[in-house]
């Protein structure tokens, strides 16, 4: 039925709806959604070619029995990321770490042991080599600190992180204390902070 039609019998037509302009939000996407898009771009044109342990180390700062006695927390340290572009091979090389520590809780009387230790108990630390194939032509150079940098920040520290969370549970096992299980990898809010360099 037309509108006209409509108009005589008394009817009026539905008003047409008005679109709103977009949200800032919906407009820009965030520094994180940023990121994201960016690794996702470079992870499309890429194999992984090699993943290997370059760094560990453990240190107990405390007896196992003022371990065992004390109250404590796990502080996992956010995750640490640099990569290089070799452009002759067409590869990036990306070095993941990270530090995980058990702290004991602050005590009004710090015994001395506590004061000259600290709240650290157990620190360990791994860091991890990733190598990774482009299979198609590099992008400008402009672009790379931004799309590998996304890419080491959010797809390689993924990619390394249950080789981390192996070593820091069996380390944490060898040493005799609780054993600590790294929890689920998040994307960091945005600030992602990278550390690269081209060949």
């Amino acid at each position: 039925m037309s509108t006209a039609k409509l108009a005589k019998k008394g009817k009026k037509a539905a008003p047409q709806r008005k679109e709103s302009p977009p949200s800032p939000e919906q407009a820009e996407p965030t520094a994180e959604l940023q990121a994201v898009n960016a690794a996702a771009l470079v992870a499309r044109y890429v194999e992984l070619n090699d993943v290997r342990l370059v760094r560990i180390s453990a240190e107990m700062r405390s007896s196992i029995r003022n371990l065992l006695s004390s109250e404590y927390a796990t502080v996992v340290g956010s995750p640490t990321h640099s990569f290089v572009f070799d452009e002759a091979q067409s590869l990036i090389r990306v070095t993941v770490g990270l530090t995980v520590s058990l702290e004991r809780e602050p005590t009004a009387s710090p015994t001395a042991e506590t004061r000259e230790s600290g709240n650290a108990l157990v620190n360990i630390a791994a860091e991890f080599y990733l190598e990774y194939y482009l299979k198609v032509e590099p992008p400008p150079i402009e672009m790379r600190d931004k799309l590998f940098g996304s890419f080491a920040a959010v797809n390689a520290v993924y990619n390394a992180w249950p080789y981390l969370r192996e070593v820091v549970q069996d380390t944490s096992g060898r040493l005799g204390v609780p054993p600590i299980v790294l929890p689920v990898y998040r994307v960091p809010r945005p600030g992602l902070a990278t550390a690269s360099s081209d060949n």
